[in-house]
């Protein structure tokens, strides 16, 4: 019996682009959760977060400040080789500084409203007919009086960048039918160099039969071994042009 193909959103959205790139690619595509695609320095700011949650998970309370500095510094060090207990340079510094106004602005003004208990790196397995299996890892879930999902982004700007972007939609699939329910709201932390911004979405049953409706087509082709190539633009920058018979 051959191996099931591993998909999660990311891959789902390649077989989308073309379905031969997808063949060819498509285990070269991590089965992570979303912070994985941010920069080094976005990653670090996470990890905090995450820390923070785990926190409140083990101990039943929210961090204080002080612990939270003490955890970026860690994060920032052991990011660039330096020992938890090593010295660290003016530039080091500035940088943890930098670090340090990011966390605070999510530590004081989107952080309050949502300290509940949560999953952390939750992984969502769903398997369709032994021959597709359906992965992924949400970075963080809140359960309290709303269930609230947390993922993490440094293109996204609006709401609407969140409805059009097909490996969000399907992430909330997955949750919803792992789940078997409708997150109340899902919350993009929108991360760049100088600012960290909340972009708010509230799902909808009917948004879910789309992405639903959508997915099993694609899924269908990847079940019936429809890797037919997608010709376009992009060919030209593809990775396997030079293999890919279209």
């Amino acid at each position: 019996m051959s191996k099931p193909i591993i998909v999660n959103p990311e891959r789902i959205a390649l077989f989308a682009r073309c379905p031969k790139q997808f063949l060819y690619g498509h285990t070269e595509v991590p089965r992570e959760s979303s912070s994985f695609y941010l920069s080094p320095t976005e990653q670090l700011v996470t990890s905090v977060i995450k820390d923070v949650y785990r926190h409140i998970s083990k101990k039943g309370t929210a961090p204080k400040w002080q612990l939270i500095i003490r955890w970026t510094e860690n994060h920032y060090k052991k990011t660039i080789g330096i020992p938890t207990s090593g010295l660290t340079t003016e530039t080091d510094f500035i940088e943890i500084k930098k670090l340090l106004t990011l966390v605070n602005k999510w530590y004081l003004q989107i952080f309050p409203q949502f300290k509940d208990v949560a999953y952390v790196n939750l992984p969502l397995v769903l398997n369709f007919d032994k021959k597709i299996t359906y992965e992924d890892y949400l970075d963080v879930v809140t359960i309290g009086e709303k269930v609230c999902i947390f993922t993490f982004s440094d293109t996204a700007r609006i709401g609407r960048d969140l409805v059009n972007n097909l490996i969000f939609q399907v992430r909330i699939w997955g949750f919803f039918r792992y789940a078997e329910r409708i997150p109340d709201q899902v919350i993009c932390l929108s991360i760049n160099d100088t600012n960290i911004v909340p972009i708010s979405i509230y799902p909808m049953a009917r948004t879910l039969d789309k992405t639903e409706d959508f997915l099993r087509q694609i899924l269908s082709g990847m079940r019936d071994g429809n890797f037919y190539p997608s010709y376009g633009a992009e060919c030209i920058h593809c990775p396997y042009r030079t293999t890919c018979s279209y």
